[in-house]
């Protein structure tokens, strides 16, 4: 049995801090009821409900959205009291709504793609001067949703993004790709004579290659 600790950490896993004046007692055995432990379990695994991207800052619980990657931002250096945390924002969009995504800590280096489609756990909505954000937790996980998809496409035209090395496509149809850079120069230079027929492998709106027809 322990007496006279704390307990630090804004949501779970909290931390217990041992202090001088901390006591630690020898007790007879405690039984722990299925009650106890169904609800530990959840601490330690928390249920978060799926929801759609335009209602998803009507509750205050864990919330899983999906969606296409259609911004990333580089990883930065946030100061939280005397601590610095890695934060990086991701766009999402699901049909016409986009939600920006705060992800700290390791959620922060998680490698996710622009035009992947992904599906993103344990969230928390928050609103602030910028709107609706949110924000990553210690049970967050991600998971990248294939949906490849081969066909014919006529691009006609291409543009610089603000991530290095990579660009977006213009097809025909009106749809807009992202590619990388060196996928897409051995092409390039066709463009100028006209719009460009190829054969594409896509995952989301990410091109993974492409071919002459």
């Amino acid at each position: 049995m322990i007496r006279n600790y704390t307990l630090t950490g804004q949501s779970p896993p909290y931390y217990i801090t041992i202090t001088k004046s901390t006591q630690f007692f020898r007790a007879a055995p405690v039984t722990i009821t299925e009650a106890l432990i169904q609800e530990g379990e959840a601490l330690l695994n928390p249920h978060s409900a799926i929801s759609p991207l335009a209602v998803c800052g009507d509750t205050v619980n864990f919330i899983t959205v999906e969606g296409e990657v259609t911004e990333v931002s580089a990883v930065k250096k946030v100061s939280k009291g005397r601590e610095a945390m890695p934060l990086k924002n991701i766009t999402l969009q699901e049909n016409t709504t986009q939600v920006v995504l705060c992800l700290w800590r390791e959620a922060a280096v998680q490698d996710v793609r622009l035009g992947s489609h992904v599906k993103v756990s344990h969230l928390k909505s928050r609103k602030s001067s910028y709107g609706l954000q949110l924000h990553s937790t210690t049970f967050t996980m991600f998971e990248e949703i294939k949906t490849s998809t081969d066909e014919m496409a006529e691009v006609v035209g291409v543009m610089e993004t603000n991530t290095p090395g990579i660009l977006q496509l213009l097809m025909a149809n009106n749809e807009v790709c992202q590619i990388e850079a060196e996928k897409w120069w051995p092409f390039d230079a066709q463009l100028d004579k006209g719009p460009v027929h190829v054969h594409v492998c896509k995952e989301g709106k990410q091109i993974v290659s492409l071919h002459h027809v």
